[in-house]
Parts: structure tokens; C-alpha cells; sequence
């Protein structure tokens, strides 16, 4: 390879590592932060990206006072969910994570979106 072939392969990496940097620079910039949630402003939908872990605890806590507020019994939340006594118990107690199918079936008895019952909000 000749040495100007050489000289211009160089010049070429060295512009589009520029690049990249210019777009990972502007990337960075379009994460806006907004209450604990980072969103992408990039990209072509909207991604909210959680940025605390979501505790089992806190989970626990809002189903039990979703029921509670509703007047049912943990037997009765367990029969609409399809599910034992005993494991809807676990989730109350924060034994045991919900599983999405019963998170989406909580929702749906007490009017509400999965995100207030994984506590993404209050």
C-alpha cells in the first residue's frame, strides 16, 4: 500500500471516530432526567428507562394497600388472580416478586396501570 493510501485510510478513521464522538456527545445530551426516569429523546418512541431498582418491598406494600382500600380479603384477590392463597400472601409479605400476569391482573381489578403497582409512580 502506498504511503498517501495509507495517509488517507488514516485521515478517513480519524474523521468518523469524530463523528462518533459528535454523536455520542449530542446522545448524551438528549437524556433528559424527569422524576427518577431517564428518557431518550433519540429515539423514535419515547423509552423510559427505570433508574432505581424496584424494591420487592415497595411492591408489597401498595398491593396490600390496594386491597385494603378495596375492601377484599387476600382469598378473594387470590381467586381473581388465579392463584393460591399462600403465594398471593408471599407477594403482600414480599416474599415473592408478582408476576406480570397477576400485575396485569391487579391492574385491571383495581382500575389502575402496572406501573403504580411496580411503584414507577405515585
Amino acid at each position: 500500500m502506498s504511503r498517501k493510501k495509507v495517509i488517507k485510510s488514516l485521515k478517513k478513521i480519524r474523521i468518523l471516530k469524530q463523528i462518533e464522538n459528535t454523536m455520542k456527545k449530542r446522545y448524551n445530551q438528549d437524556i433528559i432526567n424527569s422524576g427518577g426516569m431517564r428518557v431518550d429523546a433519540t429515539a423514535k418512541k419515547d423509552i423510559i428507562i427505570p433508574e432505581k431498582k424496584i424494591a420487592r418491598e415497595d411492591i408489597a406494600e401498595r398491593i396490600k394497600q390496594l386491597r385494603k382500600l378495596n375492601g377484599l380479603k387476600q382469598r378473594e384477590v387470590a381467586n381473581i388472580l388465579h392463584i393460591s392463597t399462600r403465594a398471593y400472601a408471599n407477594y403482600e409479605e414480599g416474599r415473592s416478586l408478582v408476576t406480570t400476569e397477576s400485575a396485569i391482573r391487579l391492574a385491571e381489578l383495581y382500575k389502575i396501570s402496572v406501573d403504580y403497582i411496580l411503584c414507577r409512580y405515585n
